[in-house]
């Protein structure tokens, strides 16, 4: 420590006669303070983060699907309303578009109900990859630990 006391020092005496004759205060002061010393290392995420986070994107993944076979249904809705108003004013083609209508809502809620089944496998089957894989690198870290004891 006194070595670096001492450096400390030399710099400011160095500097000092500078700062008398009119240098900029920021030149003294920067050559101080651009000198970092760090001794932290980053931290790796751990298998419980690892499995939260991809937990979280499956999640993620269905509630997107759900609320668009919401937002459909209820587009659907206002359309069904629209038939029925049709079909209330008496109109003979009314009834062919409500069951067309009618149609296409199963045919687009049965495929958005597939999508959704088959985006949720998908991403759990990804989440159960990474979740296999952090724990066969806890393994081997934990197998390394012991080796060496």
């Amino acid at each position: 420590m006194p070595f670096v006391t001492e450096l400390t020092f030399r710099r400011l005496a160095s500097a000092a006669p500078r700062m008398i004759a009119g240098a900029p205060r920021a030149t003294a002061t920067s050559t101080l303070q651009s000198r970092y010393l760090s001794s932290t290392v980053p931290r790796a995420k751990t298998v419980t983060e690892t499995a939260k986070d991809t937990l979280k994107t499956v999640d993620r993944a269905v509630s997107d699907k759900l609320v668009d076979g919401i937002n459909v249904g209820s587009a659907m809705a206002s359309k069904v309303k629209e038939v029925s108003q049709d079909i209330a004013d008496g109109t003979a083609t009314a009834t062919g578009k409500a069951q067309q209508m009618r149609n296409e809502a199963e045919a687009k809620g049965n495929e958005l109900k597939h999508d959704a089944e088959v985006k949720g496998q998908d991403v759990k089957e990804s989440a159960k990859d990474k979740a296999s894989q952090a724990a066969e690198k806890t393994k081997q870290a934990a197998d390394g630990v012991k080796s060496r004891m």
